[in-house]
This record gives C-alpha cells, sequence and structure tokens, in this order.
C-alpha cells in the first residue's frame, strides 16, 4: 500500500500528472504487477505484486523517485 498525503486536495491536473507517474512506473515492472487500485478519496494505492524476492522495494523506491510525498506502508 502507497499512501499519496493530500493528493486529492490537488489541482486536477496535478492529480492527472500524478496517475500518470503511478502508472509509468507500475506498467514498467510488467508481469510482477497483479493488480493495482488507486483510491483517490482516501489517497491510497493498494497494489498486489507476486513473489518476487526483492521487487516491493523495487516498486517502493521506484515510486518515491517519481513521487517524492508517497508513503510505503508495507504488508507481508
Amino acid at each position: 500500500m502507497v499512501i499519496f498525503p493530500g493528493l486529492r486536495e490537488k489541482p486536477r491536473p496535478r492529480i492527472q500528472e500524478t496517475t500518470e507517474d503511478i502508472h509509468n512506473v507500475l506498467t514498467s515492472f510488467g508481469d510482477a504487477i497483479v493488480f493495482a487500485e488507486l483510491n483517490l478519496a482516501i489517497n491510497l494505492l493498494w497494489v498486489s505484486i507476486r513473489p518476487i524476492a526483492g521487487i516491493r522495494f523495487q516498486i517502493s523506491e521506484a515510486l518515491r523517485a517519481r513521487i517524492p510525498s508517497a508513503r510505503i506502508v508495507s504488508h507481508i
């Protein structure tokens, strides 16, 4: 899970830019991503991944690199 504090209060173009960044990061991991849902009402991104060693760290690092305000909430 990833929290994007205050995202829903941002101007619409900023929200669109952020969602495009999320999409680009997640698609770069191909089949490692099983499911992803952005719930803008609660500023939460839920990502389910395949059991690949270290992949959750790679995904979280890539998201933080593109969107520094992202806060990772890890669930093992």
